[in-house]
């Protein structure tokens, strides 16, 4: 699923990309990276977004652990 790009108009890359399926939105924080990414998974809630973020090298997710971003 191609997802929303989320950055800066002034840049040629973007910052962040943004895809969502079913109730899962996933949040890449270095989306123009193969390695040491940062995602946010997760769903919107009364309290905000929450879920896991996941650190990601070559060999896969090596820590996780939950988050909740709130207003």
């Amino acid at each position: 699923m191609e997802g929303w790009k989320v950055g800066y108009p002034d840049r040629t890359a973007p910052a962040h990309s943004l895809m969502g399926e079913n109730s899962e939105i996933v949040v890449d924080l270095n989306p123009q990276m193969a390695d040491n990414n940062v995602r946010l998974v997760g769903c919107l809630t009364a309290e905000g977004f929450a879920g896991k973020w996941q650190y990601a090298t070559l060999i896969g997710v090596v820590a996780e652990g939950p988050f909740l971003a709130v207003r």
